[in-house]
C-alpha cells in the first residue's frame, strides 16, 4: 500500500484540511478520494498528491486526472 496525501484547497488556494489514504495504486488513490471532499465544505477542490506527483484534482461534480 502506498500513502496518498490529498489536500482541501478553497477558492483562493488556501489550504483547509489534509487527508492520507492507503491505496494500491493511482486510480484506487482518487476514487479514495472523491468521498473526502463532502468533509470539508469550504473547499472547491481537493488535490491527490504521491510524494512530489500530483496524480488528480477532485472538484465538486467532476473528476479531473491530472
Amino acid at each position: 500500500m502506498t500513502a496518498y496525501r490529498c489536500f482541501a484547497i478553497d477558492l483562493d488556494g488556501h489550504i483547509h484540511g489534509t487527508d492520507i489514504v492507503d491505496c494500491a495504486d493511482d486510480v484506487a488513490a482518487a476514487r479514495e478520494a472523491q468521498p473526502l471532499l463532502k468533509r470539508h465544505p469550504a473547499a472547491q477542490r481537493l488535490e491527490v498528491w504521491h510524494l512530489d506527483r500530483r496524480i488528480a484534482v477532485l472538484t465538486r461534480g467532476r473528476r479531473d486526472a491530472a
